[in-house]
Formats: structure tokens, C-alpha cells, sequence
């Protein structure tokens, strides 16, 4: 039954050992000292049992109690040590009949925090045309840099979900998903459900390689609590037109318990693909169950309703009332229902996603420019990566189209491996991995361009400028991009902004610059030319 608290395991086979829960698509978020549930199928004995976490940044041994049977599956308790690192793991299971891995189930935080962030990918549609694969790797690039707590799929991962080539399409989604360095959490969307003639009875594939539950939930902490919803297949009419099915008598029994049960967080949110309600001349909304999900929705204080499938941002209130245009403030006191554009069936300045944030008070955040019509856009948002010679030093270029500023987000240099490494710029170094994979949080990703530098610890000065080269003796910097090339010198703040170009133009030898009528402190110097940075050194200034 859809709305139960175990997988459906139509169609699903198991030889040896397959993680349930948690998984890339419906993962664990716990802190240290935690408990997580674990839910494993098994053929042959189950013990003895070995639960690893693993992460390029380290892994962990997780100590556990006797696996249990419980109804089709076996359930055990694993236990989150008190000096766990923070970040997102895999799960790894090992029984005597086999083990299994799954990339991006856990994801351990340094604590809960008073403030949640996430984004909304949806209507993903891989197996549609490569760029569908293409866009979807980008989101996965800007959601990595934007950092957030976790990230929402509101279904139609695949193009369809019941061809020959499906299973190829999901394990590709899975693949890209897997480069995620935050959670995420799908849902199925009616494409999910199609045959080769766009009509849909099964999703088979999407919940043997995907997600075995149709409909689950899953909280941040005492914050938030989310609704996690299958909408199912289209409710063909003659005309053919894409109306998802809705909610069926034991989902509608799930959501009402569910949200009965969860009145009490402050943040209480559902997603799903098919939206439970949309505009009146062009009418895409669910066709089962609706009035009794807004029923439920008014009742128990529903915040926001979001979905996907329309391929439209639109924002309606649970009575009906379609807001366009900029929002009024304050919003009237009702469920919001949301609707966000395709992340990926869409060319790039139209495919996009949407970054929602609350607290204890309430929404804080989910539209862009205060217009109820706007969400963010995919390439708006982008980290570039310029390494030195032997990858010990690294300018990390961020730009940011969007009108929104971004905090706590994160940048992924993949440094050489050894010394120990430091930041100059608006962050500092979270963590490094033995490979060479450095997190640095960058405390504001601000409208426009920041800059960041990564070198050494300590890094002694260069006995000679070689091109592009850049080398600061005293209060003097001198620079050389190379004989007869057209470059800049750009000189930035700690806060990664931009002070200075004390040098636009062809370079012919070595040039020195003053630089005592800075105030003191640490600058980035960086050398540009129109295809990007040639090199960058971070400075000390001293008064």
C-alpha cells in the first residue's frame, strides 16, 4: 500500500544483501551522538553484521544492536558516535551472504541549526536528450557551492519510466546525484510511470533502482517536517492531457496522520509532482483527493504544498487564489501551494530550481525579488578553479547572476596532496581530506564576483617570477603574466571583493606595484586575461 511505513518491493529481487533505508534517495540526517534506523534485506544469515560509513574525508565503524525481523525486511539500530566529523557518508552493509553500498545516505550535521535551507530540483527528465543529463549535473554543481541543509526532487526523474532504457536512465540520475555533497530526497512524477506510449500503470523501475517508498516523511531536527508524496500516474482523459492521479483513500489516511501527528514543528511542509492546485484556464492539478488534502492542509497548519510538473513558477493559497506579481506583505494566513519550473527539460534560461529557508517564526524564503512568479535560474550561479603548476595553490573565482546572497555556501578544491592548507578571502578551511580535497566554507556568495585563494600554510616566496608569475617583496608586488600577452591585475579584499586594477594591458617584462597606500591586512592579487585566471597569491600589507 502507498502510504505504508515499508518499501514496495514489487518486481524486486534480492541474491544477497539491499540496503532499504536509508539511501542516495531517501537518506538519514542525523548529529553526532544520533541513533539512525537501518532496513536491509537479506538472504542467509544476518549476522555477523558490519555498518560502515564512508566519505573521501574519512570513514567510521558504527557499532549497532542484533538486526531484527520486521515484516519483509530486517531492521537494526546504528549508532552515531559522539566525535563523528560532519558531512555526508555512504552506507555500506556487510553480511555473510554479500554486501551493499549505498553513496549519500547519511548525512551527519555539526548540530541542528535555528535556521533551514534547501532547494527544489524537479521535473529532472533524463533519457529525454543529453541536455537533460547536462543541466542536471550543472544544478548539482550549484547546489554543492549554494551549500544548503538538503535538496528536494519533486519527480519525473526519467524521461519514461517503463522503457527498455529506464533502468539506464535512473542509474545515470544516480550517478550524477551521487557527486552531491548535501542530501536529497525524490519523489516519482508521472513520467515515472510511462510506457513507451507516454501511459502509465507501474513504476517498477524508479522504486527498484530509485526509492523502494512511494510515500514517506522525514524531519531537520525539532525545525522542520516533510511530507514526501506520490502522485501517481496520469488520470488519462480523452484528450490526453497530463492530470496526475493524485492521492488514493490509505495516502490520504497517511498524509492526515502524518500531519496530525507533526502539528507541533514549526516548518511543516509536503512535496510532490502533481500539483494539488493550478490555474483555472490551463487546469494541471490532481484529480483525486483534492479538497480532502486542503482539508487536511487548513487543519493542521500545512505551510507550503510544492510540486513540479507544469514547468511553471506559480504560487496559489489554499482557497484558490492565484498570486501573481509582486507579494503581499503580509501573506494571508493559509497554506501555500508552489509550483517551480523544470530544473532540466528546458535550455538554460529557462530551466531552473528554488531555494527555500525558515525558522522557528515561519517561512523566511521561496520566491526571488519578492515576485510570486520567480525562482532561480540554472547557470546564474557558477565556482571556477585556477591551480597553480603542481595544484599547491588555487584562485577560486565565484560569480553570482542572481539578486539573492548566499551564506555558509562552499567551495570543493581538489588540492595536492601534503601540506597543510589555508584560506585568504571571505572563508576559511572546514576540513581536508588525505587526497587533497579541501572544504572551504565561503561566508557570503554576494551578487557579482568573489574571490577566494588556497595556498599552503606558511608558503615561503618564490626565489624568481617566472610567467605567470606573481611575488610580493615587502610593500611591493610584481607581476608578469608572460612577454606580449594582454592581461589585468586585480588586487581584492578580504571579503573577496574587488579593490583595484592597478595594471589593464600587454605586458612586456616584469612590472613592480606599490602597494603601501593599501590599509593593512591580506589581499588577493590575481591575474586575468579574458579567458580567466592565470594565477592569483595571496599578499600581507602591513601599515
Amino acid at each position: 500500500m502507498r502510504g505504508s511505513a515499508f518499501p514496495l518491493f514489487v518486481g524486486l529481487s534480492f541474491a544477497q544483501a539491499w540496503l532499504s533505508y536509508p539511501r542516495l534517495a531517501r537518506p538519514a540526517l542525523a548529529v553526532p551522538g544520533d541513533t539512525i534506523q537501518v532496513f536491509f534485506k537479506a538472504s542467509g544469515p544476518t549476522t555477523p553484521l558490519y555498518i560502515d560509513l564512508l566519505s573521501e574525508f574519512g570513514n567510521i565503524s558504527l557499532l549497532h544492536d542484533d538486526p531484527r525481523a520486521q515484516d519483509t525486511l530486517y531492521s537494526v539500530r546504528a549508532f552515531i558516535p559522539s566525535a563523528a566529523g560532519h558531512g555526508l557518508y555512504a552506507l555500506a552493509i556487510s553480511l555473510p551472504a554479500g554486501t551493499d553500498t549505498q553513496p549519500n545516505a547519511v548525512m551527519i550535521y555539526p548540530g541542528w541549526r535555528d535556521t533551514v535551507s534547501f532547494l527544489q530540483f524537479t521535473d529532472i527528465h533524463i533519457g529525454n536528450s543529453d541536455r537533460e543529463s547536462r543541466n542536471y549535473a550543472r544544478a548539482v554543481q550549484e547546489a554543492n557551492l549554494v551549500y544548503p541543509d538538503f535538496v528536494i526532487i519533486t519527480g519525473d526523474i526519467v524521461e519514461k519510466g517503463q522503457v527498455d532504457d529506464s533502468p539506464d536512465w535512473y542509474r545515470e540520475f544516480l550517478e550524477i546525484s551521487s557527486a552531491l555533497r548535501v542530501p536529497c530526497f525524490v519523489v516519482s512524477g508521472n513520467h515515472d510511470w510511462y510506457n513507451w506510449m507516454y501511459i502509465g500503470n507501474e513504476e517498477t523501475n524508479y522504486l527498484r533502482l530509485v526509492n523502494p517508498y512511494a510515500d514517506y516523511s522525514f524531519s531537520y531536527g525539532s525545525l522542520l517536517h516533510m511530507l514526501c508524496l506520490d502522485t501517481g500516474p496520469d488520470n488519462i482523459y480523452w484528450d490526453f492531457d497530463s492530470y496526475c492521479y493524485g492521492f488514493r483513500p490509505d495516502q490520504l489516511a497517511f498524509i492526515e496522520e502524518e500531519l496530525s501527528r507533526n502539528r507541533g514543528f514549526p516548518l511543516l511542509f509536503a512535496m510532490m509532482h502533481g500539483p494539488v492546485i493550478d490555474r483555472d484556464d490551463n487546469d494541471d492539478s490532481n484529480t483525486h483527493g483534492v479538497e480532502e488534502f486542503i482539508r487536511c492542509a487548513e487543519t493542521y497548519g500545512l505551510d507550503m504544498a510544492i510540486a513540479g510538473h507544469t514547468h511553471e513558477d506559480r504560487l496559489f493559497l489554499s482557497d484558490g487564489t492565484w498570486v501573481q506579481g509582486q507579494l503581499p506583505d503580509p501573506l494571508p494566513d493559509q497554506p501555500l501551494f508552489i509550483q517551480t519550473v523544470t530544473t532540466c527539460k528546458a535550455d538554460s534560461g529557462s530551466a531552473g530550481y528554488r531555494f527555500l529557508m525558515g525558522d522557528a517564526s515561519g517561512i523566511l524564503a521561496f520566491t526571488e525579488g519578492g515576485s510570486a512568479d520567480l525562482s532561480l535560474r540554472l547557470y546564474n550561479i557558477d565556482a571556477a578553479y585556477y591551480y597553480n603548476n603542481d595544484s599547491t595553490a588555487c584562485a577560486i573565482l565565484i560569480t553570482n547572476l542572481n539578486g539573492r546572497t548566499f551564506y555558509d555556501g562552499r567551495a570543493w578544491p581538489r588540492m595536492k596532496p601534503g601540506p597543510q592548507y589555508e584560506v585568504a578571502g571571505p572563508g576559511y578551511l572546514v576540513r581536508q581530506a588525505p587526497s587533497g580535497l579541501c572544504e572551504v566554507a565561503v561566508d557570503s556568495i554576494v551578487p557579482g564576483t568573489t574571490v577566494l585563494y588556497v595556498g599552503p600554510v606558511g608558503l615561503s616566496e618564490e626565489a624568481e617570477l617566472m610567467p605567470p608569475g606573481l611575488m610580493q617583496r615587502g610593500s611591493r608586488l610584481w607581476a608578469f603574466p608572460g612577454e606580449g600577452l594582454y592581461a589585468c591585475l586585480e588586487l581584492y579584499d578580504p571579503a573577496g571583493r574587488l579593490v583595484e586594477k592597478p595594471f589593464c594591458g600587454a605586458w612586456e617584462r616584469p612590472m613592480g606595484f606599490d602597494l603601501s597606500h593599501l590599509a593593512g591586512g591580506i589581499y588577493i592579487a590575481v591575474l586575468r586575461t579574458k579567458s580567466g585566471i592565470l594565477t592569483a597569491k595571496k599578499l600581507f600589507v602591513i601599515e
